[in-house]
């Protein structure tokens, strides 16, 4: 028996056919269904109502011909953008999933719109997520706008976790001796195995299965994840039965809620709907989310960032007193722009970074003083973000508190450890080569950006008030750095000249790219590197493990990446309830993500600056994007709509981008009934399975003895 189940026993023959009993047939449009639900809302403000009401509504939403092919036109501007287009229409041999033409699905959808194929607007914007879903990249994301008032729930499954083999690994049944749930066999008739596999694949855009199915169900570092049929955007079923493995069966029917903050007045059928919703300028939609991931530490005393973005602690027990764990819940903020951090605040706080360094150094001097020898990295559940202070970690020096002197060190005030004096500088990993490498496509839009940008740093424009701001804002602007001399070099680090040498042609598997480059790295705040290189890692690479659940994107994915090129040890953990290996780096690792709106503010201040008509005709993508059209009919304008700006590649391997490559852990391990829930339980199994002597048999699969690629 090897253990391997999930939240419904795979059947691994005979297993039946999914069917499209989910989703449910939706029901009819009908005239009362937004009366009835203004009706409860004029009640209470957030009113439970039954999802076929709710689905009945979204229905009657009419799919007005000429706006959607607006909305197509300007998704088919933005998508050019977007980096890996040539490797999803002709993946690489491995990659686990079929060939899409993001664009030629754009154009199929706006032939079926024109053709009145589309019986509502829900109908329509469903195809439209669907099809982006396909590309398996959460940085191409849109989510339209008619999805802005209702969320479908469902609670019979808000807590399920996956079954998992709890004898063999804990020695008795459940933690604290208590039975475990039994597994779910069947959901509304079908096997429950196939039908998560089958929701996953449509409507996840993780690129690798077993991520795609750890992200569908809640953990210690992800408490808020789901699956679609318990939290939706999309109405799925008007109900969900179970059968368990022990006979026992139950049943809840589902119900939609109200978005907080929703205005529904006057919402009275599906044109006013269509009006409120999605006519551009008239309703601003606000985010619906969850709590924020809280952090897992210090639970045994330890240090924690500024955002609660990165905590370090020690297990402090006699079996593992020489154990400490970073716990690495997001890499901080991106530059100052952009996402917010896990605990809320607001992402332009450009001290955040700050207190990331200020936390790793001072949980190095503590590990080095309690003469911690071994260490844990958990990347699961890690949201990414900033690549600039991934890269602070991977090469950060800790130094001495030193509160005198020309520089002195300010103490970090989350950290109780920050009095530790250190003898000697420490780093995580001393023989680190930070490797950047990344392109971004070069197409009509981009190329047009950068003969703007060529005409400001040659101070070719016409003088005036519009056209200097508009400079300012075109080259601050994160998609115009792309290709600005000073903000980007080769991966070797020389200069580019010229914004001409970025745009030099670079022809790659049936795409154009701009020149492979990097981003030139600024000065961070936090501790200066010590002016002599330190002597050896404070852990040697065979005494650290990374933890990873296959969800890992974006700078994480490049932290992630970096360390596997250090030769330690990375352990998956989930996965799906079949055998074989997992892949752990499984999300976006692409470079960069843009918004939607970074696009739209780039090109608005180009096409200021090329004035003259008969040049900015020339121009079309531009001139698309600028308006924005995309961006209004999103349900949430900064959150909602966004490419992959950028390839990552590695250094073994410069022609496929990171993000269609497929590398195994070096050992798949199971979630238990303990650690699923503890991240204090999962780090001392990680460390079980790492440094004892029977720690190998908890490998569910290993690879084959290989060289890592990257």
């Amino acid at each position: 028996d090897d253990g391997l189940a999930g939240a419904a026993t795979a059947q691994q023959h005979g297993a039946p056919t999914l069917r499209r009993d989910i989703p449910s047939p939706i029901p009819a449009p009908t005239s009362g269904s937004c009366r009835l639900t203004l009706a409860a809302w004029r009640v209470t403000a957030a009113p439970k109502l039954p999802a076929e009401l709710a689905a009945a509504c979204l229905r009657s939403v009419p799919n007005h011909q000429q706006p959607a092919v607006k909305l197509i036109q300007s998704l088919r501007a933005y998508v050019q953008w977007h980096s890996s287009l040539a490797w999803l229409r002709h993946p690489p041999p491995a990659y686990p999933f079929p060939p899409v033409d993001v664009d030629a699905g754009l154009a199929r959808l706006g032939a079926q719109v024109e053709a009145h194929q589309f019986a509502s607007e829900y109908d329509f914007q469903v195809q439209l997520g669907r099809l982006l879903a396909s590309a398996r990249d959460p940085h191409l994301v849109f989510e339209g706008d008619v999805f802005k008032p209702f969320l479908f729930r469902n609670d019979l499954l808000s807590d399920i976790v996956p079954k998992i083999d709890w004898t063999r690994v804990s020695g008795r049944r459940g933690t604290n001796n208590t039975k475990p749930w039994p597994a779910i066999l069947r959901i509304n008739g079908l096997d429950a195995t196939v039908l998560v596999e089958q929701l996953g694949n449509e409507r996840t855009s993780l690129p690798d299965p077993d991520g795609m199915w750890n992200s569908h169900f809640p953990t210690y570092a992800a408490p808020d994840r789901s699956l679609p049929l318990s939290l939706s955007s999309e109405f799925l079923s008007k109900g969900i039965s179970i059968e368990y493995e022990d006979g026992s069966t139950s049943f809840q029917p589902s119900y939609a809620v109200l978005r907080p903050h929703v205005n529904f007045t006057g919402v009275c059928g599906g044109q006013a709907f269509y009006r409120r919703f999605c006519s551009p300028g008239l309703e601003a939609s606000t985010l619906w989310a969850g709590p924020p991931r809280s952090s897992h530490g210090p639970p045994l005393g330890g240090t924690l960032s500024g955002d609660a973005s990165i905590a370090g602690s020690f297990l402090n027990t006699t079996r593992y007193n020489d154990v400490a764990v970073l716990d690495i819940m997001n890499f901080g903020t991106d530059e100052g722009v952009g996402a917010a951090s896990r605990s809320g605040r607001a992402a332009e706080h450009p001290g955040l970074v700050r207190y990331v360094r200020l936390t790793v150094s001072d949980f190095l001097e503590a590990s080095e003083n309690n003469r911690m020898k071994k260490l844990v990295i958990d990347l699961t559940g890690s949201a990414g973000t900033s690549l600039p202070a991934a890269i602070a970690i991977l090469e950060l020096v800790s130094t001495l508190h030193d509160t005198r002197g020309a520089n002195p060190r300010p103490p970090n005030p989350f950290s109780p450890w920050a009095g530790v004096r250190s003898a000697h500088p420490k780093q995580l990993f001393p023989d680190v080569k930070v490797s950047q490498i990344e392109n971004a496509g070069l197409h009509d839009g981009l190329a047009s950006l950068g003969r703007a940008a060529y005409k400001v740093l040659g101070n070719n424009i016409t003088s005036s008030a519009a056209t200097t701001i508009s400079s300012v804002r075109l080259l601050s602007n994160r998609v115009t750095q792309a290709i600005l001399p000073g903000r980007v070099t080769t991966p070797g680090g020389r200069e580019f000249a010229t914004v001409s040498e970025i745009l030099r042609p670079v022809h790659l598997h049936g795409g154009t790219f701009t020149a492979y480059q990097q981003r030139v790295r600024a000065d961070l705040p936090g501790p200066p590197a010590p002016p002599a290189r330190p002597g050896p890692g404070l852990f040697r690479p065979e005494d650290i493990v990374v933890l990873v659940d296959g969800t890992c994107h974006s700078a994480c994915a490049f932290f992630y990446e970096t360390t596997r090129r250090l030769n330690v040890t990375a352990l998956a953990v989930g996965g799906r309830p079949r055998r074989g290996m997992m892949h752990s780096a499984a999300a976006s690792r692409g470079a960069q993500m843009w918004s939607c709106e970074d696009i739209r503010d780039a090109a608005s201040s180009a096409l200021r600056i090329l004035q003259s008509r008969d040049e900015t005709s020339l121009h079309l993508n531009l001139d698309i994007v600028s308006e924005g059209y995309a961006v209004t009919r999103s349900r949430d304008r900064a959150l909602s709509c966004s490419v992959s700006g950028k390839n990552m590649f590695g250094p073994a391997d410069v022609e496929t981008p990171l993000q269609f490559s497929q590398q195994p852990a070096d050992c798949r391990i199971l979630y238990t009934m303990e650690t699923v829930g503890d991240a204090k339980a999962m780090w001392r199994h990680v460390a079980d399975v790492a440094w004892t002597s029977e720690g190998q048999r908890f490998c569910v699969a290993r690879p084959r003895p290989q060289a890592y690629v990257a």
